[in-house]
């Protein structure tokens, strides 16, 4: 969210909000760091295999990015897994910061508004809890499309965006609005840096970690048997919970929320950046599993978006689907007992309809 006014600004129930967030985030942190972060041992063990020169790895990750977490592994599990997620949380705030700057946002209380906002929210306690990555891939996004706006950048804006697909492949997803929007030499550096990162890991692993991704891969559609766990706020998620188990309707209905975000980019030919950040809603609902910690993807969006001009009608649709999206209810089987549980465990996913119609 972005700034009131002044007066508001300096109101102190906003500051005793601020300095309750900072406690609660030093606390936080210091028991993530001290106790686990369970989804970084996944990235861990991965840096393992490409260390040790592991040729059949175990995680679905392609070559090149295993290649890249390679450092992980030359540190200690602990030290790798505090450094994780202080560059995580460093990363968000990063993120605010860059984005507010491109949206003209120089308030400095402003801006501790929009980072507690953006922390608060349980996808980004999601994600620093479990030691994911997506804060730190949504960073390199961020900065690719900064770059993309200074031709002599472009090439390194490309490096950046590469970076992020193999930090977090499902973020390939931006190609697309990438085509829509004729960064062509973007596309170019990212090729280049994909190029690169491909032969290396082929020089270190030769053709068979190719061949058991591309098997392992293969076997991704079984992944919709699971798409009805709350965890997962995709449109897939939504439909599996309302009853649906087909996938030919799981594959329509994706494809209907891509034309339509495709038609509204191409239409409305908006600047590079503001498409990306607008684009990324769709990416959540087109995901078949978009577990809740990706939703972190969004806080861009609503910074822009609540810069933007708007009804004040809109802007209460907006402030909804920010409550939506950073709820969670700790233990869901309740809801299975209750009418339209299955609609009330979507949360998220409404949540993001409604960010994504706001902004078509």
């Amino acid at each position: 969210m972005a700034a009131p006014a002044k007066s508001r600004l300096d109101s102190p129930a906003i500051s005793v909000v601020i300095l309750l967030a900072l406690a609660k985030a030093a606390y936080s942190l210091w028991r993530i760091i001290t106790t686990s972060a369970p989804d970084f041992a996944y990235y861990y063990q991965a840096a393992g295999e490409a260390t040790d020169r592991v040729a059949r790895p175990i995680h679905l990750l392609p070559p090149p990015s295993v290649l890249l977490y390679a450092p992980l592994h030359y540190l200690p599990f602990s030290v790798a897994q505090a450094v994780w997620v202080m560059v995580s949380f460093v990363s968000l705030i990063l993120i605010v910061a860059l984005i507010a700057r491109s949206e003209a946002i120089t308030h400095p209380r402003a801006l501790m508004l929009i980072a507690v906002l953006s922390y608060l929210s349980f996808p980004t306690q999601f994600t620093l809890g479990m030691g994911q990555v997506n804060l730190i891939a949504l960073l390199f996004v961020v900065v690719s499309v900064l770059l993309s706006s200074h031709k002599r950048y472009r090439i390194m804006s490309g490096v950046m965006m590469a970076v992020s697909w193999l930090l977090k492949p499902e973020l390939v997803l931006v190609l697309p609005v990438m085509g829509l929007c004729k960064q062509w030499r973007v596309l170019l550096g990212a090729a280049g840096a994909l190029f690169v990162s491909g032969m290396l890991s082929f020089f270190f692993w030769g053709t068979e970690a190719y061949a058991v991704y591309v098997q392992r891969l293969t076997q991704l559609t079984r992944g919709f048997t699971d798409a009805g766990i709350y965890y997962n706020q995709s449109l897939t998620g939504l439909l599996s919970r309302a009853g649906v188990a087909s996938v030919w309707v799981f594959g329509a209905a994706t494809l209907a929320v891509a034309l339509i975000t495709w038609y509204a980019c191409w239409k409305k030919q908006r600047p590079f950046g503001e498409s990306m950040w607008r684009y990324m809603p769709a990416l959540l609902l087109m995901e078949p599993i978009a577990w809740q910690h990706h939703f972190v993807l969004l806080i861009p969006t609503y910074i822009m978006l609540w810069m933007s001009h708007m009804p004040r009608r809109t802007r209460g649709f907006l402030i909804l689907s920010y409550f939506l999206i950073s709820w969670n209810f700790a233990s869901s089987r309740f809801l299975d007992t209750m009418p339209l549980g299955w609609l009330i465990a979507s949360h998220g996913t409404i949540g993001a309809l409604i960010v994504w119609i706001i902004a078509l």
